[in-house]
């Protein structure tokens, strides 16, 4: 007998985003709230439930920035034994300095190594690390001020051009 393919329309069959690490391995992000890693010949090596992931981005010190929709921030340092130690980021009302909204579309490094955070309903955020190692997000809740909130609150993509000035793209 013939097995059916796989429902296309399954939610778990929605990608949102993949990337390819400096290990050649593959890494995708699904509506279903699963972030699953092939090695380059496509085996699944592992599959983790981090949220519904918009965007995976992959730093040059090896950390994975995990953008979810309604979860925050995810920053995943895989260890020696290839599981991942998770620090998850979200929006606290009486903290000015965390995340602006926990509707994460993109995370963009850019060519100084800032990290930049897309929220979809907060505007943008640029993540900064204090001398004791723990991160704050800046955003115009805090010291970007002049951030026109009102007209640019829904941020969907980051990305920089060759004269290092950072352009956003919104959703009005």
């Amino acid at each position: 007998s013939t097995r059916a393919p796989q429902d296309v329309e399954l939610p778990d069959n929605e990608t949102r985003d993949r990337y390819i690490d400096k290990k050649n391995r593959i890494c995708t992000g699904s509506i279903d709230m699963t972030v699953s890693i092939y090695d380059a010949r496509l085996r699944l090596l592992k599959r983790i439930k981090w949220g519904n992931v918009y965007a995976i981005m992959h730093d040059p010190t090896g950390v994975y920035w995990i953008s979810t929709k309604g979860q925050g921030l995810i920053k995943a340092i895989e260890t020696s034994q290839g599981n991942f130690k998770l620090q998850h980021f979200k929006h606290k009302a009486d903290d000015p300095y965390s995340l602006s909204n926990d509707n994460i579309y993109f995370t963009f490094q850019d060519s100084r190594q800032r990290l930049w955070v897309a929220t979809y309903g907060g505007g943008l955020n640029l993540i900064e690390t204090m001398p004791d190692g723990t991160l704050r997000f800046i955003n115009h809740r805090n010291l970007l001020k002049r951030y026109p909130i009102s007209h640019f609150y829904k941020v969907r993509h980051i990305t920089e051009d060759n004269q290092g000035r950072i352009w956003v793209s919104t959703t009005a």
